[in-house]
Order: structure tokens, then sequence, then C-alpha cells
């Protein structure tokens, strides 16, 4: 019976399937001086090989694009483009700070699809390397000579964010599997009972 309830158990498993995990890493600094460089090293534990990915940057300061203050990112060398507060997918922006419509004091996210092929590639040395760069217009000031414009609480400080989402080993069982292997660990319970009378 307990050899019958171990092949019924491994033919689930291989049946129904588990899941793989999807597992987001990211880290942030803040902006202390003025044009700044940020580098971000991205461990991805467990990461699945031929896996496509996404890279998220997120950034807060002055992007007056008018002025030209931009950010420029770097994927392991790769350089993925110069972004501003006109940047595709960086609209209906608003001073982070008092809600108002201008160009200074922004905060906006931009999302990096990777291929499988290039998020390979990248994760070669078992990390994400990625660098941001806050051109020299960029100011730790949040654009305005009065600092205590970029302090009215902790939050609000000028920084880059990189999010990398990716997916994992960990395996999860799906409800459908749960579902199976419930009903028949149930049916050979009841098979066995039978059998006993």
């Amino acid at each position: 019976m307990k050899a019958t309830l171990n092949a019924v158990l491994a033919a689930l498993v291989l049946a129904t399937g588990m899941t793989a995990e999807a597992a987001v890493v990211s880290a942030s600094q803040n902006q202390t001086v003025d044009g700044q460089n940020f580098t971000f090293a991205l461990a991805a534990p467990d990461y699945v090989a031929s896996t496509a990915s996404k890279m998220t940057l997120t950034v807060q300061g002055d992007f007056n694009g008018e002025s030209g203050e931009f950010v420029t990112v770097w994927i392991e060398g790769i350089n993925l483009g110069t972004f501003g507060a006109f940047s595709a997918g960086a609209y209906n922006l608003v001073d982070y700070r008092t809600g108002t419509n201008n160009f200074n004091a922004l905060k906006f996210s931009l999302d990096f699809l990777l291929s499988s092929s290039a998020t390979n590639g990248y994760m070669a040395d078992g990390d994400l390397d990625v660098l941001i760069d806050f051109n020299s217009g960029v100011t730790s000031n949040c654009g305005w000579s009065n600092t205590s414009n970029c302090v009215i609480n902790v939050d609000t400080a000028p920084f880059a964010q990189v999010s990398f989402d990716y997916v994992n080993t960990a395996v999860v069982p799906e409800p459908a599997t749960l579902a199976l292997l419930g009903a028949a660990l149930a049916g050979l319970a009841a098979s066995r009972r039978r059998k006993s009378v």
C-alpha cells in the first residue's frame, strides 16, 4: 500500500506540475551631491536560466527636461538610454512635495523589459549590475536654491531605485495540484477501508 501511495503522489506531481515563483529584488540610494552616479549590484538567488525579466527604474529629484536635466541608465555596461521628464512612460508629472505642476522635484518610473537571452547574459556573473547617472543639472537640492524645499519630510529626499523582477526556482503547488492530491489520498483511504472489511 505504501508503494502504491508513493507512486500516486509522484504521478500527481509530474502530471500537475509546480509553478516557478516570481521574485523581486530592489535597492535604493539617496542623492547626496549634484550629478551623482549610483551603482547597484542586484543578486538574484535561484535565478532560472532562459527566463525573461523586467528592470524598473524609479527616480525622484530635479529632472527639468527643458534645461537638459536627465538620467542615463546602463546595465552591465550597456547604455539603455537617457531619460527625463518627457521620456516615454514619464507622464502627468507633478512636484512630489506640493502636488503642483512644474518640472522640478519630480518622481517617475520606467520599465525595461529584458528578453531571456539578454537576462542570461546580464546574469552570467551572478548579479545584475546597474549604473544610474544623474547628469550635472540634476541637483541634490531638488532644483531650487532653497534646500529646505527638499526636506519637508524624510521621504522626499531625491533618490534612485532599481527593482529586478525575475523568476526563481522556488516551487509553489497550484490549487489544482492540491485538489488532485487531496482527491487521490481520499480515494486511497476509501480503497484501503474496503479491503480491510
